[in-house]
Protein backbone atom coordinates (compact mmCIF):
# COMPACT_ATOMS: atom_id res chain seq x y z
CA UNK A 1 0.00 0.00 0.00
CA UNK A 2 2.93 2.12 0.89
CA UNK A 3 4.72 1.62 -2.47
CA UNK A 4 0.84 2.35 -4.21
CA UNK A 5 1.30 5.51 -2.17
CA UNK A 6 4.84 6.92 -3.53
CA UNK A 7 4.01 5.45 -6.94
CA UNK A 8 0.66 7.87 -7.30
CA UNK A 9 2.78 10.69 -5.93
CA UNK A 10 5.57 10.11 -8.04
CA UNK A 11 3.14 9.93 -11.15
CA UNK A 12 1.12 13.23 -9.72
CA UNK A 13 4.05 14.83 -9.57
CA UNK A 14 5.33 13.83 -13.06
CA UNK A 15 2.58 15.06 -13.82
CA UNK A 16 2.51 18.69 -12.32
CA UNK A 17 5.87 19.03 -13.84
CA UNK A 18 4.83 18.02 -17.03
CA UNK A 19 1.72 20.65 -16.90
CA UNK A 20 4.31 23.50 -16.31
CA UNK A 21 6.40 22.14 -19.32
CA UNK A 22 3.25 22.25 -21.62
CA UNK A 23 2.89 25.93 -20.30
CA UNK A 24 6.71 27.18 -21.16
CA UNK A 25 6.66 25.20 -24.42
CA UNK A 26 3.18 26.93 -25.76
CA UNK A 27 4.68 30.49 -24.62
CA UNK A 28 7.80 30.16 -26.05
CA UNK A 29 6.27 28.96 -29.37
CA UNK A 30 3.94 32.02 -29.26
CA UNK A 31 6.93 34.42 -28.57
CA UNK A 32 9.30 32.32 -31.83
CA UNK A 33 5.55 32.71 -33.58
CA UNK A 34 5.84 36.70 -32.86
CA UNK A 35 9.16 36.66 -33.41
CA UNK A 36 9.22 35.38 -37.03
CA UNK A 37 6.40 37.64 -37.96
CA UNK A 38 8.23 40.49 -36.57
CA UNK A 39 11.09 38.95 -39.38
CA UNK A 40 9.03 38.98 -41.81
CA UNK A 41 7.61 42.58 -41.56
CA UNK A 42 11.04 43.68 -41.32
CA UNK A 43 12.39 42.43 -44.22
CA UNK A 44 8.93 43.45 -46.29
CA UNK A 45 9.88 47.29 -44.63
CA UNK A 46 13.42 46.83 -46.21
CA UNK A 47 12.66 45.36 -49.07
CA UNK A 48 9.98 48.54 -49.70
CA UNK A 49 12.42 51.33 -48.70
CA UNK A 50 15.44 49.64 -51.09
CA UNK A 51 12.73 49.90 -53.73
CA UNK A 52 11.70 53.38 -52.92
CA UNK A 53 15.94 54.43 -52.26
CA UNK A 54 16.13 53.23 -55.95
CA UNK A 55 13.35 55.61 -57.60
CA UNK A 56 14.49 58.34 -55.68
CA UNK A 57 18.17 57.49 -57.13
CA UNK A 58 16.20 56.84 -60.78
CA UNK A 59 14.40 60.56 -59.73
CA UNK A 60 17.65 62.42 -58.87
CA UNK A 61 19.04 61.17 -62.11
CA UNK A 62 16.33 62.89 -63.99
CA UNK A 63 16.38 65.78 -62.45
CA UNK A 64 20.17 66.51 -63.03
CA UNK A 65 19.14 65.64 -66.55
CA UNK A 66 16.75 68.51 -66.85
CA UNK A 67 19.15 70.92 -65.27
CA UNK A 68 21.86 69.93 -67.51
CA UNK A 69 19.24 70.64 -70.29
CA UNK A 70 17.91 73.73 -68.74
CA UNK A 71 21.73 75.02 -68.97
CA UNK A 72 22.23 74.41 -71.72
CA UNK A 73 19.16 75.91 -73.42
CA UNK A 74 19.84 78.52 -71.06
CA UNK A 75 23.25 78.92 -73.29
CA UNK A 76 22.21 78.86 -75.82
CA UNK A 77 19.30 81.32 -75.65
CA UNK A 78 22.60 83.80 -74.24
CA UNK A 79 24.19 83.09 -77.17
CA UNK A 80 21.74 84.46 -79.67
Amino acid sequence: MKDIDERNKKLLSLKLNSGKTVQTLNSLKKKLADAIRNQEMTVKDMHMKVIKQERTKEDIGRANAEIQKAKLNNKQQEAL
